[in-house]
């Protein structure tokens, strides 16, 4: 179900304490326009911003940007490990959602994986592969995926559209 924005500004009219509003936002551009049908003070996201850390910088989600915030995670996440592997794993299959799509082998070893390093590392392949196909179509990859046409389906949209 879409989030209901005028039911947000509704509730915005009706009190006087700071309202944040949260749902419907996948892109950059729906933070703007979530404001401005809501009126609300500030905006959340949860799943969009699961997948993609930058949308508030402003960065669209694409098949590049994924990989450059995941070598950013794998970065961070060998400097300062979390204390158990599965909330790596997690963050992955979100960061990498559309690369896991067209690279199902690793998919399935990232899902069987069990320690930190090995999880890293399947990341880390992921990306070297993703890197490739950028430098094969560099125009695709670096297509901005989150809309309804994007040339990839993300994690934010996986339940949100019918299947094909």
């Amino acid at each position: 179900m879409p989030c209901d924005w005028e039911a947000i500004a509704a509730v915005k009219r009706a009190v006087d304490i700071p309202v944040v509003s949260n749902g419907g936002v996948e892109s950059p551009e729906d933070l703007d326009e979530c404001l401005k049908a809501t009126g609300a003070d500030g905006v959340m996201s949860s799943e969009a911003a699961l997948e993609n850390v930058a949308v508030f910088e402003g960065r669209g989600t694409s098949r590049v940007v994924q990989r450059q915030l995941t070598a950013e995670y794998i970065e961070l996440a060998r400097a300062h490990p979390p204390r158990c592997a599965s909330v790596v794993k997690a963050h992955l299959f979100k960061l990498l959602y559309m690369a896991l799509e067209v690279h199902r082998e690793h998919r399935t070893r990232l899902g069987d994986a069990v320690d930190t390093a090995t999880i890293l590392n399947l990341a880390t392949e992921v990306c070297a592969l993703e890197e490739a196909a950028e430098a094969a179509e560099p125009l695709k990859m670096r297509a901005r995926c989150d809309h309804e046409h994007g040339p990839y389906l993300t994690w934010y949209r996986r339940h949100r559209v019918p299947p094909a």
